[in-house]
């Protein structure tokens, strides 16, 4: 299954291109890493897939099978609540343990059942 499909993609910023020519494929089960040096792009790249930004230029860019380039503002809190990413610096609150990080995280996204909460974390 494919997660995301991006195909001769530009994102741009103020009006210039940060990324240029993007082709990017995540299937199920992969995992990737993002690298690269201060300033080549890597937020950008990130925000784009979360929809903070609308490609300036894109033949595909298909996130969970939302169609970014046409992407409105009601679906995007629908995809964001799918989608796992883990910050450079975590994101964690000191007061709390992973599992009571990752237990505030669900019920805020609309998790209810306390047994199910548990499953899913552990």
């Amino acid at each position: 299954m494919q997660l995301v499909e991006i195909k001769n993609t530009n994102i741009s910023i103020d009006n210039k291109n940060v990324l240029e020519a993007v082709n990017f494929n995540l299937q199920k089960g992969e995992m990737k890493f993002l690298i690269g040096k201060t300033g080549s792009g890597k937020t950008t790249f990130i925000n784009s897939i979360f929809g903070n930004l609308v490609p300036s230029k894109s033949q595909v860019f298909k996130v969970l099978n939302y169609d970014i380039n046409n992407l409105n503002n009601k679906e995007i809190p629908l995809l964001r609540r799918k989608i796992g990413f883990v910050f450079q610096d975590f994101k964690l609150l000191n007061d709390r343990n992973v599992f009571e990080n990752l237990k505030f995280v669900l019920k805020a996204t609309g998790w209810k059942e306390s047994a199910k909460i548990e499953s899913k974390i552990n």
